[in-house]
């Protein structure tokens, strides 16, 4: 998101990890306004939820309790989702995993394109996983990322037996 922002894209990064808002908590906005606020109001308001880091604007969670998984409303998400497309050239959210969080299959469902990351040592099993959910919530195939790769690494065969192999 920091590279495109630099590049002169208008990027916003949207912590929409309601259950462990680590992103939030990273960039120490814990007490702000942010997502939750602006789904519980059913739209975005940018001067009281965004904020500016440089470049690169930024949507935390929020404060407003009251919105997580039990309490979300897919029409709210998809005004907000509509409202970052319109005033955004890209909008890149952190949604966490989409295993047992609705909020994230929630936004990976309405959003554009999807990006998995996979860590290193982590088990191709876990990635055939992760990605065969996705499937029930997106249209097009997720883009990898692989993180901390290192040359000596093998790979991983994430195509499996039941998707043959290309």
């Amino acid at each position: 998101a920091k590279s495109f922002s630099v590049a002169g894209v208008k990027t916003v990064l949207v912590d929409a990890d309601l259950n462990k808002a680590s992103l939030t908590s990273r960039l120490d906005l814990q007490d702000t306004a942010g997502l939750r606020d602006a789904i519980a109001d059913g739209a975005l308001d940018r001067s009281g939820q965004v904020r500016a880091l440089g470049q690169l604007d930024m949507l935390p969670v929020g404060r407003d309790s009251m919105v997580s998984d039990e309490h979300l409303s897919l029409p709210r998400v998809r005004t907000v989702m509509e409202d970052l497309r319109s005033a955004y050239q890209l909008v890149v959210i952190d949604a966490g995993t989409t295993e047992d969080n609705l909020s994230a299959s929630l936004v990976t469902a309405l959003s554009d394109q999807v990006a998995v990351i996979v860590r290193a040592g982590e088990r191709a099993s876990d990635c055939r996983r992760a990605l065969k959910r996705l499937e029930l919530h997106t249209v097009r195939p997720p883009l990898l990322v692989f993180n901390d790769a290192m040359n000596s690494d093998p790979g991983l065969d994430l195509t499996g037996p039941e998707r043959g192999r290309t």
